[in-house]
């Protein structure tokens, strides 16, 4: 990550939609915040336990969300996604093509077997981007964590690699 995306970062974070989807996200969403992210985040990248990229809109040549690759356990080849789209780019396929860069790396560059993902229970979108991915719904996580001061429930869903079909989107 590049502090140079701190502008686009902010932009799009500070938006109490993008906050209600995300465990972590604060709102209001301050400058600071996302300079905070972009250091842990290299940080972790330099310590290998995670992988972060800004996704471009093709259109525009600008930042208009994060995915990410974290929780990565080498042993067992696995680890989980998270991600985030401004809102002012929902709905046109973003993040469904983006889990889809993600998974071909994971999968063909680290050489890691399972890929999985946390959503919030009432997160349709989400869930729909996932499954046209090949991702399998496991099952729901009750009260897996608690997300400004409300305990929340989310639907587990994964994909192995020999689940995974390359095929151009």
């Amino acid at each position: 990550m590049r502090f140079s995306d701190i502008r686009d970062i902010y932009e799009h974070v500070n938006d109490k939609q993008i906050a209600k989807w995300t465990v972590a996200i604060p709102h209001p969403y301050k400058t600071e915040d996302a300079e905070e992210f972009i250091r842990l985040t290299n940080k972790m990248i330099r310590q290998n336990k995670r992988r972060t990229f800004g996704i471009i809109y093709k259109e525009t040549d600008s930042l208009v969300g994060i995915i990410d690759l974290f929780r990565i356990n080498w042993t067992d080849r696995n680890g989980e996604i998270g991600y985030w789209i401004g809102r002012k780019f929902w709905n046109r396929g973003v993040a469904t093509e983006a889990i889809h860069l993600i998974l071909k790396y994971a999968f063909k560059e680290l050489k890691l077997h399972r890929i999985y993902a946390r959503i919030f229970e009432d997160n349709i979108a989400s869930a729909r981007a996932l499954e046209k991915n090949g991702f399998k719904h496991e099952g729901l996580q009750r009260h897996a964590a608690k997300v400004r001061n409300r305990w929340r429930n989310f639907h587990l869903y994964a994909i192995l690699s020999t689940e995974f079909r390359i095929h151009k989107r």
